[in-house]
């Protein structure tokens, strides 16, 4: 399972390279574009200026757009933050408080022994992750 899992992650980074170099490559199209109307602007070309404005200004919104929904998935550009679960533990006469690694099977309002500080019971109140890194 590793090798077909590092075998599609490598073809998803492939194509996300792709669509990357090709949204880019229409914004600088669009740029030329632009550039190419303003001098036909300026040389009077009002029909040839008119369909590269509207060729750039298209090209531009295409490439921007590209480039917003490949900034927006998770993970390509933002790194993944890696979590951990957390068990709190709390003593429910004293203020003891313990915050550990979460074990299979803990789950909210499970005893958990007894306090070290007072010897009543001590119960699991809080399982929630908790931000370790970036990767």
């Amino acid at each position: 399972m590793g090798i077909l899992s590092a075998s599609g992650n490598r073809n998803r980074n492939i194509v996300l390279a792709v669509y990357l170099l090709i949204s880019v490559i229409i914004l600088l199209f669009s740029i030329l574009f632009l550039i190419q109307a303003i001098q036909a602007y300026s040389f009077y070309q009002y029909e040839r200026g008119f369909s590269l404005l509207l060729t750039g200004v298209v090209g531009l919104a295409l490439s921007l757009y590209m480039l917003s929904v490949y900034m927006k998935r998770p993970g390509l550009i933002r790194r993944r933050e890696l979590r951990k679960m957390v068990t709190v533990v709390e003593c429910i006469s004293c203020d003891y408080r313990n915050k550990r690694e979460y074990s299979y099977g803990d789950y909210v309002l499970k005893e958990h022994g007894e306090c070290p500080v007072c010897g009543k019971k001590v119960v699991v109140t809080e399982i929630y992750p908790e931000v370790v890194g970036k990767k």
